[in-house]
């Protein structure tokens, strides 16, 4: 019976993770529409893997329109992280357990979005790395400066980590260290993982997108929120005394959420597919 409620609750974190990536991902896509038509880019098109736009045809660049672009989307991401943040601070896991995690896994992509970006600008030709290159900033400083926000992975995983523990509704998860962690792999790492998988097949075999460009981009973001989850389940290795919540929600399947919502995303996928 135990290993049916694991594989009910897996399923659930992993259908919510996969609505919290796929909203900020879409999020991430609607932003750079929205500045590549400010700045008055021809030929932009809505794609669900990049957003398309004819660069050569357009001479009118400028610092600011280059900031707005490259670099505008980023900030964002972050007033977005805000937003979730904010939402999820009026919910609790006793009566919102899914839409509590909804929005903190929604929260901590966005910032994994962010630090992707700046920690992947030293090594690419797009997105900060462009700002960076229109404003003369040298490589070495970009490097100095992006590697900086390396250290935000620990520091997000510190913050939170009580956060995601919260999210057990039984003091067994939190007993030991070993019943900790493993709660924590069950509860959220493995469902990142299948959901990671799942979103790389949908960007790799969508038509002009390839393994180049999702190593380039989204795995950078992926291994970004690899790494708050890994920081998280270090973290709370040492016993923490928490308030937890008796709502074991996460273990019933919603059948109607479930088929709803993955028909809204194939439908999603499938109109930006065939833009």
């Amino acid at each position: 019976m135990s290993n049916i409620l694991l594989l009910k609750k897996s399923v659930n974190l992993s259908l919510i993770f996969l609505f919290s990536y796929f909203t900020v991902h879409i999020l991430y896509l609607l932003f750079t529409f929205a500045l590549a038509y400010l700045i008055d880019l021809p030929d932009v098109t809505f794609y669900f893997a990049y957003i398309d736009y004819n660069i050569e045809a357009f001479t009118n660049w400028s610092k600011l329109k280059i900031v707005l672009l490259y670099g505008f989307p980023n900030l964002m991401m972050l007033l977005s992280a805000i937003i979730f943040w904010v939402a999820m601070k009026k919910l609790s896991f006793k009566y919102d357990p899914k839409m509590k995690n909804y929005l903190l896994l929604s929260m901590v992509t966005c910032l994994a979005f962010v630090i992707g970006n700046f920690i992947a600008a030293p090594y690419t030709a797009h997105g900060i790395a462009v700002v960076a290159s229109w404003y003369y900033i040298k490589k070495e400083v970009l490097f100095i400066v992006c590697t900086l926000f390396w250290i935000a992975i620990p520091v997000i995983g510190w913050c939170y980590s009580k956060t995601f523990m919260r999210a057990a509704y039984s003091r067994s998860f939190l007993s030991t260290k070993w019943t900790r962690i493993e709660f924590l792999a069950n509860t959220f790492l493995l469902p990142f993982m299948l959901v990671s998988f799942f979103m790389a097949l949908l960007l790799i075999l969508y038509p002009g997108y390839n393994l180049e460009y999702y190593f380039s981009i989204d795995f950078i973001r992926v291994f970004s929120l690899f790494g708050i989850l890994i920081f998280i389940m270090i973290f709370n290795f040492n016993k923490r005394y928490i308030s937890i919540s008796s709502n074991r929600e996460l273990e019933r399947i919603n059948y109607t959420l479930f088929f709803v919502g993955l028909i809204s995303l194939a439908i999603i996928y499938l109109s930006l597919f065939i833009v």
